[in-house]
C-alpha cells in the first residue's frame, strides 16, 4: 500500500495479505484472523502497517495519520507528468536529448546522464515540463529515470523557484541557473540536493564512454581489399548509430591506409586517409581521424604532413603486421624510426599496433629495434593497440617496461585483450586487471575496434566493448577513471577532463 509522499513519489505504507473468501477455514497470520473486505470484494483480508506508525493499531484497516492528498501538490503533479519518461525513448521522441555523460564525482554521488529538451529552456518555469530528464544505468543494462532537473537562462531575473527551493548557478561554464529534484530515486541528502550518494555510474554497459578510442570506417576500396565486393562502405553514419546506441560521446577513425599493397601505392593511401577526413566532417564535433600510414611506402613522410593538414585528421595509425613490416629487419626499423621523427616533429599521436595476443611473440631483435625507437622518441604519444598483446604472461611486465620510457606519453589500448579473456576464471580476469593497474589506469584507453566488415554479431562494437569490459573485476572508481577518459592527454597531450 502506497501514498503520496512529500516529494511527489509514491511511498511505501503498509501491506495487505488476501486470500479468496471462500477459503476455509479462516487463515491468521501474526495472532490476528482475516476478516471480510469490503462489500464488492470477494476477499478476505489483513492489513499490516509495518512501515508507517498506525495509532489505531498495526492490524486495523485504517490509518488516520495519513492522507492521500499529497502535501506538496506540484510536486505530485510533477513526478505523474515526467511517469511517462520511465523509458528513454518516449523522452527522445518527445525532443529531449543526450547532453551528457553519466555524471559523478568521487566524493558528492551521481547526477547522471542529462537529456536536455532545449526548447524549454525559454526562461519561464513549467513545473510539469522539466528542461532536463536525469538518468542512471539500471540493473539490466539500460537506463532508468532517477531525476528531473529545471533550468533557465543564468540572466533571468528575478531568480526562479519552485516548490519553495529557488534555484542557483549551474557548475562553472554552464550559464544556467537550475534546480535539481529527485522525485523518482531517493536521495538522502535531500529531495532538491544537486548529487545523490546512492547511485552509481559504474554499470559499463549502460553509462557509455567519453570517448571509443579506436574504430575502422571501410571505403568501397578498402571493403574490396578486405572481404570482397559484398562488402558495403561503412562509415560515419554507421559508427555514430552505434556510439549512440552505446551512449559514447564521441570516436577515433582510423584510416586503413596502413595495409600493404605490392607495389606499393601511395595514392591509394592517400584516398583512404582522404574518405576518413570527409567522414570525420560529417560530424566535427564528435568524430576525430587518424591518418593511416605505411612506413614501407616511398611518399609515407609527405603523407603523413599532406594528411595531417585536412581538417579533423590529428593523428597516425601504424600496423607495421599489416603493413609486410618486418621490425627486425634494419631498413623496416629505419622506415619505421622516419616516421616516429616526423610524428614527434609534428606534435602527432600515434596509435601503434604491434601484435594481438593470437601473433606469435616478437623475435628479441624485433622488440629491441622498436623499444629503442620509442625510446629515441620519448615524446611521442603512443597508444599500444589491444594492451601490446602480451597482457596474459609475467613477461608483458618486461615488455610493457620497454614501451614506456617516458609514463606521461605511454598508453594501452583495451580492445580485443579484454576480449580473449572475458570468460576465463575469474582469478585470470583478477590477475589482468593488477598488470593494468601496474601500466597505470590512467593511461588505459578504452576502444571497440570497430570494422564492420567483422560482422552484426561481432562482440567488437562499442557495446559489446562495454560489455567486455564489465566482466573485469575493476573497481567502480576505477571504471569511472576508464570510462571518462576522452583521451585528451594522448590527442593533444593535455588532459581535459
Amino acid at each position: 500500500m502506497y501514498i503520496p509522499s512529500e516529494s511527489g513519489a509514491l511511498k511505501l505504507v503498509a501491506a495487505e495479505y488476501a486470500v479468496p473468501n471462500t477459503v476455509e477455514p479462516v487463515p491468521s497470520l501474526f495472532g490476528h484472523d482475516f476478516h471480510p473486505a469490503p462489500p464488492g470484494v470477494p476477499l478476505l483480508v489483513l492489513h499490516a502497517w509495518f512501515v508507517e506508525v498506525n495509532p489505531n493499531g498495526m492490524f486495523d484497516d485504517w490509518n488516520p495519520n495519513l492522507s492521500c492528498v499529497p502535501e506538496n501538490v506540484a510536486a505530485w503533479e510533477a513526478a505523474a507528468a515526467v511517469a511517462q519518461y520511465q523509458d528513454v525513448n518516449q523522452a527522445i521522441a518527445d525532443g529531449y536529448a543526450r547532453a551528457t555523460p553519466c555524471i559523478s564525482d568521487p566524493e558528492k554521488g551521481v547526477q547522471g546522464f542529462h537529456y536536455r529538451n532545449a526548447g524549454l529552456i525559454d526562461g519561464t518555469v513549467d513545473h510539469t515540463k522539466p528542461e532536463l530528464l536525469m538518468y542512471v544505468p539500471s540493473e539490466s543494462g539500460g537506463l532508468k529515470l532517477a531525476a528531473i532537473e529545471y533550468a533557465v537562462p543564468a540572466t533571468v531575473q528575478p531568480v526562479p523557484s519552485l516548490f519553495g527551493h529557488d534555484f542557483h548557478p549551474a557548475p562553472p561554464g554552464i550559464p544556467l541557473l537550475v534546480l535539481h529534484a529527485w522525485f523518482v530515486e531517493k536521495n538522502p541528502k535531500g529531495v532538491f540536493v544537486d548529487w545523490n550518494p546512492n547511485l552509481s555510474c559504474s554499470s559499463a554497459q549502460a553509462r557509455g564512454a567519453a570517448m571509443d578510442h579506436m574504430a575502422h570506417p571501410i571505403s568501397a576500396a578498402a571493403g574490396q581489399r578486405l572481404a570482397g565486393s559484398s562488402i558495403p562502405p561503412s562509415g560515419a553514419d554507421v559508427l555514430i548509430a552505434l556510439l549512440d546506441e552505446s551512449n559514447v560521446e564521441k570516436a577515433v577513425m582510423m584510416s586503413l591506409g596502413f595495409f600493404g599493397r605490392a607495389p606499393p601505392d601511395d595514392a591509394a593511401v592517400s584516398a583512404e586517409n582522404d574518405f576518413v577526413a570527409g567522414e570525420a566532417a560529417k560530424f566535427p564535433d564528435r568524430l576525430i581521424g587518424f591518418c593511416g600510414i605505411n612506413p614501407l611506402f616511398p611518399g609515407a613522410v609527405v603523407e603523413i604532413g599532406r594528411c595531417l593538414a585536412l581538417d579533423g585528421m590529428v593523428g597516425i595509425k601504424l600496423n607495421p603486421p599489416f603493413s609486410g613490416m618486418d621490425l627486425a629487419n634494419d631498413d623496416h626499423a629505419n622506415a619505421l624510426s622516419a616516421v616516429f621523427a616526423e610524428a614527434d616533429e609534428r606534435g602527432a599521436p600515434v596509435q601503434l599496433h604491434t601484435q594481438t595476443a593470437n601473433d606469435p611473440p616478437l623475435a628479441a631483435s624485433a622488440s629491441s629495434n622498436l623499444a629503442g625507437i620509442i625510446a629515441a622518441y620519448p615524446d611521442v604519444r603512443v597508444n599500444h593497440s589491444h594492451c601490446a598483446g602480451v597482457i596474459d604472461e609475467h613477461t608483458s611486465q618486461l615488455w610493457l617496461g620497454a614501451m614506456r620510457p617516458n609514463p606521461d606519453t605511454a598508453f594501452l589500448d583495451l580492445s580485443i585483450c579484454l576480449n580473449q579473456f572475458e570468460d576465463a576464471p575469474f582469478a585470470k580476469r583478477e590477475m589482468i586487471v593488477w598488470r593494468l593497474r601496474e601500466w597505470g589506469i590512467a593511461r588505459l584507453l578504452w576502444s571497440s575496434d570497430h570494422l564492420e566488415v567483422r560482422g552484426p554479431n561481432s562482440p567488437l562494437t562499442p557495446r559489446g566493448a562495454l560489455e567486455t569490459l564489465s566482466k573485469y573485476p575493476f573497481a567502480p572508481a576505477e571504471l569511472d577513471v576508464i570510462l571518462n577518459n576522452d583521451g585528451s592527454a594522448w590527442l593533444s597531450g593535455k588532459s581535459e577532463q
